[in-house]
């Protein structure tokens, strides 16, 4: 590779990373919506490729419950309705982490480039130094806390928001193994050492109301229906939820919780994003964002 000037490119990795993690959140809030709607007393009527693609992945998953599932005819529609959450669960938090990952190891290129301070990086770079095949190759097989640690020490900035972002993802990347390798049923090694539960958290998303007389409220259905155009909605972070899921329970997820565990590492990425920001500021290579009036 020449010398040269080069254009880094920070918000089209961010752009590329919410738009899939969005399609995943929508989808799967939407679907766990519609399951756990969907009346028990009904009976779920499907033809022969879907009756034995089911039964296949549920003998996968609950080997006692859905033995014959493939070869029964209505099927049971709670034993149905498990297997669609643990379905949804499973795929949307391995596709979600899949995502970070290649986030993370998008955003380890631009922070090596803007610590450099310097449009003109030199060629090594990609020959031998910390944009050669082998480490990048040696980041990707990294574990998340190794990743987040790596970004770090190249120079991501780090404050509190996405040092607590970073460990709600680790936790998020465990309950995705626990469904990955386990169907979702807590084990001994999610617990951990002399545990009896694993831990799990995620940040809580509150939308806020702001009204045109200058006060605000938290936004629900009732604050809904009396808001007008004037009035404009905010997003925010709360305290992070925390619960504990026996060893031998299943890890379950009401529609909003599984909405606020993706929605987590949707931010995650906006603000992995801002400390990108930050970075390019502090190497004088832009100037910071001007500051909005109140």
């Amino acid at each position: 590779m020449e010398p040269g000037h080069y254009y880094i490119d920070i918000s089209g990795p961010m752009a590329g990373f919410h738009a899939g993690l969005q399609r995943i959140l929508e989808f799967a809030t939407l679907t766990l919506t519609a399951v756990d709607g969907f009346p028990d007393s009904q009976p779920v009527s499907l033809g022969p490729g879907a009756l034995f693609s089911i039964g296949t992945f549920g003998r996968t998953l609950m080997p006692g419950t859905a033995k014959n599932m493939a070869l029964s005819a209505p099927l049971p529609t709670p034993a149905v309705k498990t297997l669609g959450r643990i379905w949804l669960v499973r795929h949307s938090l391995t596709d979600a982490i899949t995502l970070v990952n290649q986030h993370l190891e998008s955003i380890r290129t631009i922070v090596v480039l803007l610590a450099g301070g310097t449009t003109t990086p030199d060629p090594e770079l990609w020959r031998t130094g910390l944009l050669s095949a082998t480490a990048v190759k040696r980041f990707h097989k990294l574990g998340l806390p190794e990743k987040f640690a790596e970004l770090h020490t190249l120079g991501l900035p780090n404050e509190e928001v996405l040092a607590d972002l970073e460990l709600c993802t680790q936790s998020i990347n465990a309950m995705r193994n626990c469904y990955v390798h386990r169907g979702g049923v807590v084990g001994r090694q999610d617990a951990g050492p002399g545990a009896e539960a694993m831990p799990c958290r995620w940040a809580r998303m509150v939308i806020f109301v702001k009204y045109s007389d200058g006060t605000t409220g938290e936004f629900d259905e009732d604050t809904a229906a009396e808001m007008r155009a004037v009035d404009t909605l905010d997003v925010r972070l709360e305290e992070p939820v925390e619960k504990a899921v026996p060893v031998g329970q299943l890890l379950t997820f009401s529609p909003q919780e599984l909405h606020d565990v993706l929605w987590t590492l949707y931010r995650l990425g906006g603000r992995s994003g801002e400390m990108l920001h930050q970075l390019a500021v502090d190497q004088g290579l832009v100037p910071p964002r001007p500051v909005q009036a109140p």
